[in-house]
């Protein structure tokens, strides 16, 4: 729509002067609409107003006018390190706990194949980020070595396999006691971590997580394959977040999380002892408030961005979002951009963020680093096919060697949380 209706009006000569990117339809349809006005030739005393903010100019997409042109690339320096969780593709897989905790009763050797099943609900709704229900897992294991735990896979047998026969696609119909797809490249990644990062995929709201392995990760949320604070610190922040709604695609005026957009092509900085303690900081802070209300993120982030929300726990996340954003600009070497941290009006609504006109300038300078390092990476022959190829193979080799390296995992009947919301009923 874009391409055929405002990048031909603005090269015939049209401006926008004035725009609203995205907002519920006003009838009764369910969708979302933008609004937009234009003209041929705007007063030099008019400054052109998008979602109620002045700003120097509004582009064909909807967004601010910059100062930088061209779309980022992916960059080898984030690759393999995002991925989309399992897709499970059978109800029978699933159990409720005290489903698990019977069938492990029953035969304690069950707890191998049964593990806590975390969606993108979850990881927003409920405190501690923790999962509701459990899900059989036999991995890549053939038939013969899934049918040992003969009371779980006399489930899946009976309440899989029957919608699985229908499936169009062969292998899903013939390994039916497998998930329809493993995510294995995912597992291999964090096979060494006791934590990683988990993203929503589609949420109007972004806020990254560090939690558990020892899980298996739903296709409704994203994986980062990394246990760092520091990193967490930098995609809980402002520029991160910034990039990602910018970059990123969206579904009903939701974020739509794709790595290969946004993780791969945002250009990060180097780690930081100030972003590490800034990435703990936010944590606790975080966790500190879902503890004490018996609230999960969603819930708590509706406290942070109300301006009349004063309360002490909630201002100590706000001045924790403060220094992951202070630190990140450091990491950068922006130490001279003023971020006006504020409530300020956006498409999302009301936010305790950035201000858009310092968002669009930081936009603009992670286009040109990332233009400047793919630049670099070309130059080292890094995205030719072979240079592919060897990355791959030196990645699957690392895996295997940390594979049989690892301990065994917590099996689920342990599955902690950190001792930070304790749910008896919720854990094996």
């Amino acid at each position: 729509t874009r391409e055929v209706g405002l990048d031909q009006a603005t090269a015939d000569g049209w401006t926008l002067y004035r725009a609203v990117k995205s907002q519920p339809w006003f009838g009764t349809a369910a969708v979302v609409v933008s609004l937009l006005w234009l003209a041929r030739k705007l007063g030099q005393s008019e400054a052109p107003i998008l979602d109620n903010n002045e700003v120097q100019g509004i582009t064909p997409g909807l967004d601010p006018a910059s100062r930088v042109s061209g779309t980022p690339h992916q960059l080898v320096a984030n690759e393999a390190q995002s991925f989309q969780g399992a897709i499970v593709l059978g109800k029978g897989f699933v159990l409720t706990p005290k489903e698990a905790q019977s069938l492990i009763a029953e035969n304690p050797r069950n707890a191998e194949v049964i593990r806590p099943y975390l969606n993108g609900e979850d990881l927003y709704q409920r405190p501690g980020c923790t999962a509701s229900r459990r899900v059989i897992n036999f991995d890549d294991w053939p038939q013969e070595k899934a049918a040992e735990y003969s009371e779980v896979f006399a489930i899946v047998e009976r309440d899989v396999k029957p919608v699985r026969a229908r499936n169009k696609r062969a292998a899903r119909r013939d390994r039916w006691w497998q998930f329809a797809e493993r995510a294995s490249q995912l597992y291999e990644a964090i096979s060494g971590m006791d934590r990683t990062i988990v993203i929503v995929r589609h949420s109007k709201s972004l806020i990254p997580s560090l939690l558990p392995t020892n899980q298996v990760f739903s296709e409704a949320v994203s994986v980062i394959a990394t246990s760092s604070s520091a990193q967490l610190a930098l995609l809980n922040s402002g520029p991160h977040v910034a990039w990602a709604w910018h970059w990123g695609s969206s579904l009903k005026g939701d974020l739509r999380y794709n790595p290969s957009d946004i993780y791969e092509t945002f250009p990060r900085p180097e780690e930081t002892s100030r972003l590490h303690h800034a990435g703990a900081a936010l944590e606790a802070a975080q966790h500190a408030v879902m503890s004490g209300q018996g609230i999960g993120l969603t819930d708590v982030y509706k406290f942070v961005h109300s301006e009349s929300e004063s309360a002490p726990d909630i201002e100590v996340i706000r001045r924790a979002h403060i220094e992951v954003d202070e630190a990140v600009a450091e990491a950068y070497g922006w130490t001279s951009l003023n971020l006006k941290h504020g409530f300020h009006a956006t498409p999302q609504g009301p936010r305790f963020t950035i201000a858009l006109d310092v968002q669009t300038e930081i936009l603009d300078r992670l286009l040109e680093l990332n233009h400047t390092r793919y630049g670099e990476e070309v130059e080292k022959g890094m995205h030719t096919p072979e240079a592919k190829r060897r990355r791959a193979a030196t990645r699957k080799a690392k895996a295997k060697a940390r594979a049989a390296a690892r301990t065994p995992q917590d099996s689920p009947e342990n599955f902690d949380d950190g001792g930070l919301f304790p749910e008896p009923d919720a854990l094996f």
